[in-house]
């Protein structure tokens, strides 16, 4: 039961440290991003060019969009049913044992 689950997890755990890894990198670079376009649409405001402002703004609404996507992807390589299914598949078994030896002894 134990290799099962270092097979299972271990693995996965390296994945988990990657996704994470490319997400904060992504969140990073879009926080950059948006930073310079604020730094940018304030030299623009201070030169009184406003029109010019408005765009900035959808470029900022979009940015800020992007950066709530990547916030929401799961660091995790699996959908959340999947652990819950291993986990399952793994205890119940043992739980099955555990009841049926604590049924014998009192018989």
């Amino acid at each position: 039961m134990t290799i099962a689950i270092m097979v299972f997890v271990f693995p996965l755990l390296d994945i988990h440290n990657r996704i994470q890894a490319k997400k904060e990198m992504a969140l990073e670079e879009n926080g950059e991003i948006i930073q310079q376009t604020i730094d940018a649409m304030h030299a623009r405001l201070a030169a009184k060019k406003l029109k010019a402002s408005e765009d900035f703004n959808h470029g900022i609404s979009g940015l800020t969009k992007v950066r709530d996507e990547i916030a929401k992807i799961s660091p995790w390589p699996w959908e959340s049913g999947t652990l819950r299914a291993f986990l399952s598949a793994i205890l119940l078994p043992v739980i099955l044992i555990v009841i049926q030896q604590l049924i014998s002894r009192m018989m």
